[in-house]
């Protein structure tokens, strides 16, 4: 079930879990700023419990070639498996 797709992530909901999903176009970028979203994870009621790194295609890659911007055929997508906390 997605629950939000925004600049910030895309939430979806499987079973008990909650896995939050980013693209980066630069892998520093992406080890950069994991420490940021875990705390924030955690400020906002959840558990962090794991997260894998992995390489996905570009989807917008011909778009933006056809645009001449900068762009690569590649994207990381760091992915959080979280668990909320019901008070």
């Amino acid at each position: 079930m997605n629950i939000m797709n925004n600049a910030k992530g895309k939430i979806i909901k499987k079973g008990n879990f909650f896995y939050l999903e980013k693209n980066y176009d630069d892998i520093f970028l992406l080890l950069k700023e994991e420490e940021k979203l875990i705390d924030r994870i955690e400020d906002n009621n959840f558990i962090y419990l794991d997260n894998k790194v992995s390489i996905c295609k570009n989807p917008n890659y011909s778009l933006d070639k056809l645009y001449r911007k900068k762009t690569s055929k590649v994207k990381f997508k760091n992915t959080f498996k979280l668990m909320h906390i019901t008070l």
